[in-house]
């Protein structure tokens, strides 16, 4: 599997010929790679992430503003109930009622 490069030949050539939408769409390419998510704007996505066997998953977010539907597993939670979310990116791994001590 071939990795893609970050920056092409003719990425670089408009950047230095001072093509102001090359730059734009560098420079915010570099920005989510460095942060990791988006950033802007709001989208809706949908994502799988793998759980380390803590009781919580962050998402590659700092800022939600909505969760729709979680399954954990073979187990559908219910968003409305099971699921405190925060908006800078935390969501349960199990549903409440489920946690043992």
């Amino acid at each position: 599997m071939s990795v893609p490069d970050f920056v092409t030949v003719p990425d670089l050539e408009a950047f230095r010929s001072g093509d102001d939408a090359a730059i734009v769409r560098q420079t915010q390419a570099a920005i989510r790679r460095y942060c990791g998510w988006h950033i802007a704007p709001s989208i809706t996505e949908t994502i799988t992430l793998d759980g380390d066997g803590s009781r919580h998953l962050w998402l590659p977010s700092l800022h939600v503003t909505a969760v729709t539907a979680v399954t954990n597993g073979d187990t559908v939670l219910d968003v409305s109930s099971d699921l405190d979310w925060s908006e800078s990116g935390y969501v349960p791994a199990v549903p409440a009622g489920s946690l043992s001590r």
